[in-house]
């Protein structure tokens, strides 16, 4: 059984691949795929929770990183308007699932009760990961609030 976490960043990223087509990516930061363009994402920082006697509300921030190319000898800037066509085709599929559903996920998510798509970095470089040369896309934040029952432990 997967945590809210968990099905998270499963959810956020089947909409960035449904929202762009034969990308692929993962729901971690390293990736070791050949292909290019691809999505990596890691958790960001929560927001400190409200708890009420049986009630915790808790806010998560999921960084997806959206790689288009490397820098190498061949790399030429060729990827760049990609970024024109595909963040705002992003931003519109988050703002149409604001309960994380997607083709993969009919379903709405439980205990989300908020979801924003926070900032895009606009083109960015990013240092290597691994051993690969540096990466060259964009990276933004999705937003979400979980409302989650808690059992009171005496």
């Amino acid at each position: 059984m997967s945590t809210y976490l968990e099905e998270f960043a499963q959810r956020v990223l089947a909409i960035c691949k449904e929202a762009v087509p034969k990308v692929d990516g993962v729901d971690t930061f390293f990736y070791k795929g050949a292909g290019l363009p691809y999505f990596t994402m890691r958790l960001g920082q929560e927001d400190a929770a409200s708890n009420s006697e049986d009630m915790a509300r808790r806010t998560h921030i999921l960084t997806v990183r959206y790689v288009i190319g490397h820098f190498g000898a061949k790399y030429e800037g060729e990827n760049e308007r990609r970024l024109y066509r595909d963040i705002p085709v992003i931003e519109d599929m988050f703002a149409s699932c604001g309960w994380l559903q997607s083709e993969k996920f009919p379903t709405p998510m439980d205990y989300i009760t908020e979801l924003s798509f926070v900032a895009n970095r606009g083109l960015s470089v990013f240092p290597a990961v691994n051993d690969s040369a540096q990466q060259v896309g964009t990276e933004f934040n999705i937003r979400g609030v979980f409302t989650l029952n808690v059992e009171e432990r005496y």
